[in-house]
């Protein structure tokens, strides 16, 4: 039969056994738990990502719309500053070729005097 010595370390190794068992075990149920979690954060920030994505790409869409709507008002105000371009060289011939007619009849012309209003 077995001495008493003999059942203590059978006993203690069948202890360890059985521990290690139970260490393996915790271990790999905390890895799967580990690696769902794992998942379901990477599931979360991808998500996050995506909602980021697309609130980038709407507000990328407006500044578009908006810089259109830009080009074509600036386009419009070009051409009006090359109208008002024209218009002032045209009166600026005119008004020299009236000084020169009214001098030419022996009279003196009244002076030009620049406006000083501010325009906006």
């Amino acid at each position: 039969m077995w001495s008493l010595e003999e059942i203590i370390v059978v006993g203690g190794m069948f202890v360890t056994v059985i521990g290690a068992l139970v260490a393996v075990y915790s271990a790999r149920a905390n890895l799967n738990k580990t690696h769902a979690e794992t998942t379901n954060e990477d599931a979360q920030a991808s998500e996050s990502y995506a909602a980021a994505a697309r609130s980038f790409a709407e507000e990328v869409s407006k500044l578009r719309l908006e810089v259109k709507q830009l080009r074509i008002e600036m386009d419009a105000r070009d051409k009006t500053i090359k109208i008002l371009t024209v218009d002032k060289l045209d009166l600026q011939d005119w008004a020299e070729r009236l000084v020169h007619q009214v001098k030419s009849l022996g009279a003196e012309p009244v002076p030009f005097r620049p406006s000083h209003k501010a325009t906006n």
